[in-house]
């Protein structure tokens, strides 16, 4: 800097130049939420990967640490925080959260937040702006649970798919009632299978099926899609919650009919995307990954990612059938909007 060149040149007694090394975040608030940021002295790790892998990271002196590879895509990241961008400001919405994973291996290959922040300046914006809501964020499901309650009933009767379910618009219970909403009116969807309760999302119908199997089955289930743990994504202390499902000893009856229909339960967006992972690679629960490599200075690969996976109870044929139901969803459902030309969501 010229002035201080200038300074430095008057040869002031005690004025004197520091050198420090400082950490520089060159893409600005690209995965910003992800990443986090240090303070001014760049080993005093505030947020984010930053923060978890401190250790990792710091060297000793002047000396760097090792270099942390991760699985995230940096392409894939930049088009999905635009498109999330675009539809965060139309929306008006408070938070916006998009993740892709890699169903086979767990590889995240990219976690946008937003709003967010540039930690080259993370003084600028408050804690709201900076937060990695992807694992801290708990939301109700609602009808995104529909399809894991279809697939612990189509894996334990799978005779269903030749029942039907009549939906009037409403199924009350004694304390309450559940409606099939359309643009806030009731709508009544009629006869159904089990096909046409995913495909057009009919709350009364999926609350009929899931009524086919017990309590502690469908809790079971829920449990083996990882909705009561940490998905491990990242080490302790990143700031990641396990959502909330009440344990069998609390369901009343009323927990049965609104559990399905993701109500009174809690998820992160990592935990859902998991789970549904599970429904589409053939039935394993992968644990998420963002760490790829650690490697030292000297090119020594200090760790590695590896493909962590249980298996759970849900068999091949019948979530072949699911994934087809999850095609009508957005071929000729509810989520039309999400049909692309280019690929078959």
């Amino acid at each position: 800097n010229f002035t201080a060149q200038q300074i430095m040149d008057l040869r002031l007694p005690g004025v004197y130049r520091e050198y420090e090394n400082r950490r520089v975040y060159p893409s600005g608030r690209l995965a910003s939420n992800l990443l986090g940021f240090t303070g001014r002295d760049s080993a005093q790790a505030l947020a984010g990967l930053e923060y978890v892998y401190n250790d990792v990271l710091t060297g000793s002196g002047y000396e760097r640490g090792p270099t942390l590879y991760l699985t995230v895509d940096s392409i894939l990241q930049y088009r999905m925080e635009k498109a999330l961008r675009k539809g965060f400001e139309g929306s008006g919405a408070d938070r916006a959260v998009g993740i892709m994973m890699d169903v086979e291996t767990g590889e995240v290959l990219a976690v946008a937040n937003l709003p967010d922040f540039d930690p080259n300046f993370y003084y600028r914006d408050d804690a709201a702006a900076k937060g990695n809501w992807a694992i801290r964020l708990n939301f109700e499901p609602g009808s995104t649970m529909k399809v894991f309650a279809a697939a612990a009933v189509l894996n334990e009767r799978p005779e269903i798919l030749n029942k039907r379910f009549m939906c009037k618009g409403e199924f009350p219970f004694q304390g309450g009632s559940v409606r099939c909403l359309r643009h806030g009116k009731t709508q009544a969807h009629g006869e159904l299978d089990l096909f046409g309760i995913i495909e057009q999302s009919c709350n009364v119908g999926m609350i009929q099926a899931a009524s086919t199997i017990d309590d502690a089955t469908l809790y079971k289930y829920l449990v083996e899609f990882g909705f009561q743990e940490r998905t491990g994504v990242l080490p302790e202390g990143s700031g990641e919650t396990r959502g909330y499902m009440p344990e069998l000893k609390s369901w009343v009856q009323s927990t049965h009919y609104y559990t399905p229909i993701g109500q009174g339960i809690s998820v992160t967006p990592m935990q859902l995307l998991r789970g549904y992972s599970a429904l589409v690679n053939g039935g394993s629960l992968l644990q998420p990954s963002l760490m790829k490599r650690i490697v030292a200075e000297e090119g020594v690969v200090l760790d590695e990612m590896q493909i962590l996976s249980k298996p759970t109870s849900l068999r091949p044929e019948r979530l072949q059938t699911l994934n087809r139901m999850m095609r009508a969803v957005v071929a000729t459902g509810t989520g039309r909007a999400a049909n692309l030309k280019e690929i078959e969501i």
